[in-house]
Formats: C-alpha cells, sequence, structure tokens
C-alpha cells in the first residue's frame, strides 16, 4: 500500500513539474509575442503555431496559461 501512495506521489510531482514547465514556456511565447507586437507591430503567434503544427506538432489547448495556473485540466 505504501509503494502505491509513493508512486501516486512521485507522479504528482512529475505532473507539477510539466505544468511548471508549461507555463513557463507559455509565458516565453507571451514574451515573444510581445517583443515582436514592439518590433514588427504584430505579434505573429497563429503564424508561428501554424508552422509548428505544419511541422506535425498539436496544441490540444487543455493547457492554456489559466488552466495551468488554476490546475484546471478538465
Amino acid at each position: 500500500m505504501s509503494k502505491i501512495i509513493a508512486n501516486r506521489k512521485k507522479l504528482q510531482e512529475k505532473l507539477q513539474q510539466a505544468t511548471d514547465n508549461i507555463e513557463f514556456l507559455l509565458q516565453v511565447e507571451k514574451a515573444h509575442c510581445e517583443n515582436n507586437r514592439q518590433t514588427l507591430g504584430e505579434s505573429r503567434k497563429n503564424k508561428v503555431r501554424e508552422m509548428v503544427r505544419n511541422d506535425g506538432f498539436e496544441f490540444s489547448g487543455k493547457f492554456t496559461l489559466g488552466r495551468v495556473k488554476n490546475n484546471d485540466f478538465k
């Protein structure tokens, strides 16, 4: 029983680390878009996301900045 609890705790810690990393990367994207807005007059966020999707990656939208901050992953 204690092994199950320990494994669950490790899994919860890994989830927290993953969501912290997602929050960091979304903040990087936000800062980068603001920098683009100041220098180019537009954020280019959607254009860059489209380029990434064309490379075969998808963003589910389940881990948005607001959801990560509120631990809301429904």
